[in-house]
This record gives C-alpha cells, structure tokens and sequence, in this order.
C-alpha cells in the first residue's frame, strides 16, 4: 500500500467476506484497510449493496461484482455493480 501511494496509484481492497474471514481469522480483523474503497464478491445477480454484511471495518461498500463468467462475443467477463 505505501508503494503505492508513494506513486499515487488509485487503492482499493477486493474481497468476500467469507474470504477475509479465511484469511485473517475473523470478520472484524484488520480494520486498517478500511479507509480504501471495497469491490466485494457475491455472486447473486442483484446490482444493489443489500446483501452486504460488514467485515474488515468497512461499514459499506464502493462495488460489487455481482456476476461471474457471464459470456459476450465467445468472451467470459465478471459484471460488477458500481451506483
């Protein structure tokens, strides 16, 4: 993250709840992240923020990616949902 600061890069964090529960060991651990823009994962086909459930200090989220593998000219894309 400071590396990319340092070279005023655009941060933000991308993940699942259930993932950052795996990977940090609970919902609530590592808040620092917290003050980066959230793309969450949940696959549910609804471009609305409804299901969010907060994790990591995030109180809500910036994007979803609400669709994966979804096929346009022979091409697979993941849709996200961005208000």
């Amino acid at each position: 993250m400071n590396a990319l600061k340092i070279y005023k890069k655009r941060i933000g964090i991308y993940s699942a709840g259930v993932r950052w529960e795996e990977i940090f060991g609970n919902r609530t651990a590592c808040t620092e992240f917290s003050s980066y823009p959230l793309w969450y994962a949940n696959y549910d086909n609804k471009t609305n923020f409804i299901d969010f459930k907060t994790f990591g200090g995030w109180k809500k989220p910036n994007r979803k990616q609400f669709q994966q593998n979804v096929r346009y000219c022979g091409a697979g894309f993941d849709i996200n949902y961005y208000p």
